[in-house]
């Protein structure tokens, strides 16, 4: 949890992602993302515990190759939709990030705290597909089962703190997530220092990340940004 968290600050950004992140240190709005992606990895880990007790012995195999598969497929299309539209160097940016899609079948490898989307998916996204393949584990837990609660008290007989974990981790998840999206998370690049600006040429990622805020297209400029320039000039 804490290297994912690290994502969100500055310092740790630049290191693993060249995308600083916004919170200089251990504040509480990094805290929060801490708690958040431990609840992510708790939740992932006991789900897929689980979800092996079930179906065995190729339960957790099947999953995470599925997963991959979906995951790395979307962040590509993510990534070529925003490269082609916001940069003139899409294919750069599928190379660039679509390494970080692999760890994104355990837990979403980008900036809780950046507002946009700049590697892999959207978070909105990714987690929406999290809950239903959730869904998914547990209906066919519960078909394998034949939906019988014996039988599952039988099988989860000695896992009733794995079970606490998942149902505490994932509702945690859910709560922590919809704050941090919808309250905490800002576009880093505006909260940035100035020295963010010129430490060093931005590389793809953070191109598309700045045209966003200017509204500025590959090849022309948004209609937005240009009633605001002629607004300016006025």
């Amino acid at each position: 949890g804490y290297a994912f968290s690290a994502l969100d600050k500055y310092d740790g950004g630049e290191l693993l992602v060249k995308v600083p992140g916004l919170c200089r240190g251990a504040n509480a709005k990094w805290w929060c993302v801490f708690a958040f992606r431990i609840a992510e990895v708790t939740s992932r880990a006991t789900s897929l515990a689980l979800f092996q007790c079930v179906w065995r012995p190729w339960g957790i195999m099947t999953v995470m190759s599925a997963d991959t598969v979906l995951v790395v497929s979307l962040a590509a299309l993510s990534q070529m939709t925003r490269g082609s539209k916001y940069s003139r160097g899409a294919n750069r940016l599928i190379r660039d990030n679509l390494v970080y899609a692999l760890p994104s079948s355990i837990c979403l490898m980008t900036p809780m705290l950046e507002k946009d989307s700049p590697m892999t998916l959207p978070p909105e996204l990714y987690y929406s597909l999290r809950l239903v393949e959730l869904g998914g584990m547990v209906a066919l837990m519960g078909w394998s089962l034949q939906w019988d609660l014996d039988a599952a008290r039988e099988i989860f007989q000695d896992d009733a703190l794995i079970v606490s974990a998942f149902v505490l981790s994932t509702i945690l998840m859910i709560v922590l997530g919809f704050f941090l999206r919808w309250f905490v998370a800002v576009r880093t690049l505006l909260e940035a220092p100035v020295e963010m600006w010129h430490m060093r040429p931005f590389n793809v990622t953070q191109q598309v990340l700045r045209n966003r805020i200017l509204g500025v297209e590959a090849g022309f400029k948004s209609r937005a940004w240009q009633s605001e320039q002629r607004r300016i000039m006025a």
